[in-house]
């Protein structure tokens, strides 16, 4: 236990934890939970800001350096469970609840903060939400349907490969990424993006 914990650290903390916990709400439940549906994936959001809240909280208290906590931040933010595959919108949502545990724990100290500190605070969780609220939007790419695909064949060259998909799914192939290529049972793996509505590439 940290020494030295005051009436005033107490407030503090419960300031700034009422801050995050706001925006860790908006950001895993409102927008991404509401949008996705992995309740599994809820959870693990808001178990990870949770603990790298209190753990910057120990640190914040203790003094310690700020590069601590960026380093804390780059080792859990190449974190994944190799049980289960993350997609790139998933990682993003990672990034932006770790991003507001940091916000909000650097400013514990042994004062409650200013008005001025608490409007400046607000600003950055309220810029964070704003990111993931406009860039996971639907309507911003609704023109681009995403899907896995696996083939039974495996292609030599990419014109092949993209011409045999847009023949399989009657639409315009925008980009795909190889997943995994089985050489004995000759079968590809790839997740496929490709325009409806007239998309552009």
């Amino acid at each position: 236990m940290t020494p030295g914990i005051t009436l005033e650290h107490m407030s503090s903390f419960l300031v700034h934890f009422a801050a995050n916990l706001v925006a860790l709400a908006t950001i895993a439940y409102s927008l991404y939970f509401r949008r996705h549906s992995r309740r599994d994936l809820l959870m693990t959001y808001a178990t990870v800001n949770i603990g790298l809240f209190l753990v910057m909280t120990i640190f914040s208290l203790s003094n310690a350096s700020i590069g601590v906590g960026f380093g804390l931040f780059a080792i859990l933010s190449i974190i994944r469970i190799r049980s289960e595959e993350f997609s790139t919108t998933e990682i993003s949502y990672v990034f932006s609840i770790l991003a507001i545990a940091l916000i909000n724990a650097f400013g514990v100290g042994p004062k409650l903060p200013s008005l001025f500190d608490m409007l400046f605070l607000l600003l950055l969780n309220a810029i964070a939400i704003l990111v993931v609220y406009v860039m996971d939007h639907p309507r911003l790419l609704r023109t681009v349907g995403r899907q896995q695909i696996t083939l039974d064949t495996i292609h030599s060259n990419d014109h092949d490969l993209r011409a045999d998909l847009e023949q399989r799914l009657k639409v315009r192939v925008l980009d795909y990424a190889i997943v995994h290529v089985d050489y004995v049972r000759e079968i590809t793996v790839l997740n496929v993006r490709y325009a409806t509505n007239g998309a552009a590439a």
